[in-house]
């Protein structure tokens, strides 16, 4: 039986006793990359969209009923797909989700950013190297390029993303992003997490003779992780909590003009009729527009 989806976001194959291998279940994912940009004004609407809550007693139990119903039925699964196994053969490659922390919430493509990428999953069968290792299903599962970087712009870091994936090169850029391109940091040095993983087979469990063997036997490889400061990326790690913050009502208003300033361009003078005394007369006020409101100063 096999099954493999035609999308070029995700890739599916699933064979059991294909010819030319060994007998056995193999799995094969594929996965293409996934850019996340964090908005704490979007996850609070999402947030409120999905609370449901419910004083009515009867529905909670018909709940927590059908959860234990659907844990059991998998958990009966897992067991006859566990005794009815030979081997199983898994391949996963998931390229790295990316996160984008803007230090601005204002949808300004031109805020810094700090960028985040949380490696690329590879999950893979490994052959027995020896007889003993013959009873153990052996998997090697790393986390491979797992960094953090400073962006001067998520602009400037969509482009260059373009530039790396069509092999252009620096003259795509002008004078201007060329000196950005010297401000982006590396805050984590690049770095990998392998994981070794033996589980002893079912049959195996069953048979006296290696009953003295461990069933499980977990080897992890974590390396020297770096962390690089200048005095600017150090000033803003530290105000990374508020860029994180969803305390703030959904349209994000924000009434200090230092931060209503931070890359905005719809500014203004916009005189007011007013009347002051019983006379009609002009008032001139500096604008700021953001989000849905209009602010005075």
């Amino acid at each position: 039986m096999a099954a493999e989806s035609s999308g070029k976001m995700i890739s599916v194959l699933y064979d059991i006793n294909p010819q030319g291998l060994e007998e056995g279940k193999y799995i094969r994912i594929d996965c293409q990359a996934v850019e996340i940009i964090y908005r704490p004004a979007a996850i609070q609407r999402l947030s409120h969209f999905f609370d449901v809550s419910t004083s009515d007693e009867s529905l909670r139990t018909q709940a927590r009923a059908q959860l234990e119903k659907v844990q059991d039925n998998v958990a009966e699964a897992a067991g006859n797909a566990a005794k009815g196994a030979t081997k199983n053969n898994i391949s996963i490659k998931l390229a790295a989700p990316i996160i984008i922390l803007p230090f601005l919430q204002n949808n300004d493509i031109r805020s810094e950013c700090w960028v985040l990428n949380l490696g690329d999953l590879l999950v893979d069968t490994k052959n027995p190297e020896n007889e003993q290792d013959d009873m153990y299903d052996t998997m090697e599962i790393a986390l491979r390029k797992i960094k953090m970087q400073y962006y001067p712009s998520m602009a400037l870091y969509w482009k260059v993303q373009r530039v790396y994936t069509e092999k252009k090169d620096i003259s795509e850029f002008s004078e201007e992003e060329k000196l950005m391109l010297a401000r982006i940091f590396n805050l984590i040095e690049e770095f990998s997490i392998e994981v070794d993983l033996k589980k002893m087979g079912t049959d195996a469990e069953k048979d006296e003779k290696y009953k003295e063997l461990p069933r499980l036997n977990i080897d992890v490889k974590v390396p020297n992780i770096n962390l690089k400061l200048n005095p600017q990326v150090y000033r803003d790690l530290l105000r990374t909590g508020e860029f994180l913050s969803s305390k703030e009502s959904i349209e994000m208003v924000e009434n200090e003009k230092f931060k209503l300033l931070q890359g905005n361009t719809k500014l203004g003078t916009l005189y007011v009729r007013e009347k002051e005394l019983g006379e009609i007369v002009w008032t001139k006020y500096f604008c700021v527009f953001k989000g849905s409101y209009m602010y005075f100063f």
